[in-house]
């Protein structure tokens, strides 16, 4: 006679067997565990001195290693006599697409060697969150300057955040605004987060099937059960607050350390070296606006993109995976921004680097 449990327990076996033999193929073939660690901030970080398999466009899979800090960088060294400059931004900064030495930092490092450019950039980020990154990173780094790279969704970012503000004198003027905590999604979203990291085969289901879905479902049970999770605040912020809400997050910066502003529309690529930044030029307006009325540096990015692929002819945004020139700044696109950069570097330079 067979034992009782035979069957169940065979299947049982198998499906571990299954899964061991699809998690073995995921780390090999696709991704790694996820090493994002929760933050009641932010949202998560990378691990420090962690890596992760990227899906790269162009290269397939790679590895990347991001520093003690958690950072997309390499360690960082002793300043020296350099300038250490710190770079914000989401994704457009961080640049996971790219090896290192092809971002604009990395050509900015090869072309100016008496700074020293660290990659505070983290997909995700707004500019109330790279606020929030400053913090952290500042009394590390002590930086002499801080360059910030705003781009097109931005808008939308800040809207998703539910940020809450506070006016001062007039509807049209910010003084202070308020972002809800990421721990308020709960104790069970923490604990999904957690399981990525212990398994390629769950964070590649989770990038792939966006099961991130489930951290808002408890958000939303919560907030039902206890009033939490999701703060609708009395003086919500509007897309007409993007203006104000930049010039208080600039004079902020400004009050603390040398700022340059970098505006990167969203310009459309047209047959013959055409170009188009008319869909942005509302936020370029406010973005300037803004950098103008808190007395910071401004660059808009617009004019070396259009410079780049009018010169070369190849759109210096997108990958060959996606629709040419849409999507993130590509090779092209990174050397493009880094050259026009460059000169106005000198607002950052020290006595040791004139």
């Amino acid at each position: 006679m067979r034992p009782r449990f035979g069957f169940p327990l065979q299947l049982a076996l198998f499906a571990i067997g299954w899964c061991v033999g699809l998690e073995i193929l995921v780390r090999l073939l696709l991704t790694s565990p996820s090493n994002i660690i929760p933050d009641t901030q932010l949202g998560s970080f990378y691990a420090p001195n962690s890596s992760a398999l990227i899906e790269t466009p162009d290269a397939g899979p790679r590895e990347v290693s991001f520093n003690e800090l958690g950072l997309n960088d390499g360690p960082i060294q002793p300043k020296g006599d350099r300038a250490r400059i710190l770079v914000l931004g989401d994704s457009y900064v961080e640049a996971l697409q790219l090896p290192r030495r092809q971002n604009f930092l990395g050509v900015m490092a090869h072309d100016e060697p008496n700074f020293q450019f660290v990659n505070g950039g983290r997909v995700g980020l707004d500019p109330t969150s790279e606020f929030v990154m400053l913090d952290r990173l500042a009394p590390i780094l002590k930086p002499e300057g801080v360059i910030l790279v705003i781009n097109f969704g931005d808008q939308s970012d800040l809207l998703n955040d539910r940020l809450s503000v506070t006016r001062c004198g007039s509807p049209a003027s910010i003084c202070d605004y308020r972002r809800p905590p990421v721990a308020d999604a709960g104790p069970r979203a923490w604990w999904f987060r957690r399981l990525y990291g212990r398994s390629a085969l769950l964070t590649y289901l989770a990038r792939r099937f966006h099961v991130s879905a489930l951290e808002r479902i408890e958000a939303i049970r919560q907030w039902a059960r206890h009033g939490q999770g999701i703060s609708i605040a009395r003086d919500a912020y509007t897309r007409a607050d993007f203006q104000p809400l930049l010039s208080l997050i600039f004079q902020r910066i400004k009050s603390r350390y040398p700022l340059l502003v970098v505006a990167v529309p969203d310009t459309e690529f047209g047959t013959g070296g055409h170009t188009n930044t008319q869909p942005s030029a509302t936020f370029l307006s406010q973005v300037q606006a803004a950098a103008r009325a808190s007395g910071v540096g401004y660059l808009n990015a617009g004019p070396a993109l259009a410079d780049a692929y009018a010169r070369d002819g190849q759109p210096p945004r997108g990958f060959s995976y996606a629709t040419v020139g849409y999507g993130h700044l590509n090779a092209a696109g990174h050397a493009a921004l880094a050259h026009a950069l460059e000169p106005d570097l000198g607002m950052f330079r020290t006595p040791a680097t004139q």
